[in-house]
């Protein structure tokens, strides 16, 4: 069905594996030019370890938001039981832990995406020279190193934490769907998972939160504090005191897991095709959801809906190769995308094109051809991140889909993934994670993404404090509407 379509599947020049995907992650072997570029700008020492970027095949780009208490996963995700994987079981030596520090220092050096927050990093290299004498002085080490860089995408879990978060996953111990960020001597909302107990109870990013089960949160508490009142045994009530504009309210929360993200989709009265797309996590949604429009072409043949409705409302992002091909499916040629990734002192940008189906080969089928014609529109709001506002922005800039809702989160790099299973921790020691960012993502047009998000062509909100889906209905009035007028 893929191929009918015409998806392009794209081979990305980036690293990393994931713990506690969503359906698992798909395999792809790491691109054989990335082993020769990567080592030609780095110091003899990087260079006879190679093992740091001849990575093993289950390394994949992740490039979304990730999970409160998991920070390797999207929002939907759970944890697995290789988080709680052991570390090597010989205690190594100082000079195996300066060693291993150093490698670890080349490697973020060598591949974070923005040069200019490295102008510092060199002060980083024997910072902790003769002080590192445990495992855990490493990973101390290791955490402060990374932190120094200031962005919340690259960073260093020890493998303690990922025990506990493992542990607390076990235990029924869930998250209430959103995160916090201390701005501006608040705590704010900086993320809603859909589905979640705090969307269902309409917290909404920016919201200030002042309290959470009878703990005053202030600026002087800290992010590791919040995000452990954040996490509650399943079934517990939890008062969250929420500040918007000029209200606070106390809302009860009961914890629970949020629901399982489906495809959903439905033909209204006016003949247009509605359809929700999760995340871009899980390629077997992606198999759903072309089944489900293949279904509602189907069913309203011979003359087939009028106009297509996508649904990214809350879609956290996911692995930046499942967009390429969504986008991909619905536009005849064009670009994608572009991106900045770096090798050492290499820069390059690159632009992420779509060619026709005739030119890559073979005629697309019939469904395939009024997939690429018909009027799209797509939904959005201040929870699309990631590889959903990869899709917003290649559909907004070749003017394929017209942009209906709020602005987008404002995520616009990808990261990649060292832990246990691949990279350096295959042979070394400590058992985290370590997280780099490294690719900025820009739409075709050139707009950086990132802290601005991707405006919709048509603004309509959803009231606050109703119910029903009022965002939804007005934007399928909006459309019926616009179909009427064609």
């Amino acid at each position: 069905m893929k191929k009918q379509l015409g998806i392009v599947l794209l081979l990305l020049l980036v690293m990393g594996s994931n713990i506690g995907s969503a359906g698992g992650a798909a395999t792809t072997a790491a691109p054989t030019n990335l082993t020769g570029n990567v080592a030609q700008w780095l110091p003899a020492s990087a260079r006879e370890n190679l093992q740091l970027f001849a990575l093993s095949e289950s390394l994949q780009l992740r490039n979304g938001v990730e999970a409160i208490g998991a920070p390797t996963a999207e929002p939907t995700a759970e944890p697995t039981a290789e988080a709680t994987a052991q570390p090597a079981q010989t205690p190594p030596t100082p000079a195996q832990l300066e060693n291993f520090y150093e490698h670890i220092w080349q490697l973020v050096g060598a591949t974070y995406y923005n040069p200019a927050a490295l102008t510092h990093w060199g002060d980083w290299e024997h910072k902790f020279d003769g002080k590192l004498k445990t495992v855990e002085d490493l990973e101390a080490a290791l955490q402060q190193m990374v932190a120094s860089i200031g962005d919340h995408w690259t960073s260093y879990t020890p493998y303690a934490e990922r025990v506990k978060n493992y542990n607390q996953f076990k235990a029924n111990v869930v998250d209430l769907g959103m995160m916090l960020k201390l701005e501006n001597d608040a705590y704010r909302v900086w993320y809603v998972e859909w589905g979640s107990v705090a969307w269902a109870a309409d917290i909404r990013r920016g919201d200030i939160i002042t309290a959470i089960a009878g703990t005053q949160i202030t600026n002087k508490t800290s992010q590791d504090q919040v995000d452990a009142l954040l996490m509650q045994a399943q079934g517990t009530k939890v008062t969250i005191v929420d500040q918007h504009g000029s209200t606070t309210e106390k809302i009860e929360l009961t914890a629970a897991a949020a629901a399982t993200p489906e495809v959903e989709s439905h033909l209204d009265s006016h003949g247009i095709a509605y359809i929700r797309f999760p995340n871009f996590d899980d390629p077997n949604l992606l198999d759903d959801f072309v089944k489900q429009l293949k279904d509602m072409y189907d069913a309203s043949a011979p003359k087939h809906f009028s106009a297509l409705v996508i649904d990214l409302r809350g879609n956290p992002g996911g692995l930046g190769s499942e967009a390429i091909s969504f986008v991909s499916a619905f536009m005849q040629k064009g670009i994608v995308m572009s991106q900045l990734t770096r090798q050492g002192r290499l820069l390059t940008t690159s632009q992420l094109s779509v060619v026709a189906p005739d030119v890559a080969g073979g005629q697309p089928s019939e469904f395939a051809k009024f997939v690429e014609r018909v009027p799209l529109y797509l939904l959005v709001d201040e929870n699309s991140a990631s590889a959903a506002e990869v899709t917003a922005g290649g559909f907004k800039d070749n003017h394929r889909a017209i942009l209906i809702g709020n602005t987008t989160w404002g995520k616009g790099v990808g990261y990649v993934d060292y832990d246990q299973q691949s990279g350096p921790y295959a042979t070394l020691p400590t058992g985290g994670l370590l997280q780099i960012t490294v690719e900025g993502l820009r739409t075709p047009n050139g707009s950086n993404v990132q802290g601005r998000g991707i405006r919709p062509n048509i603004f309509i909100y959803q009231p606050r404090g109703h119910k029903g889906d009022i965002q939804l209905q007005n934007s399928l009035r909006y459309v019926a509407a616009a179909m009427a007028g064609h």
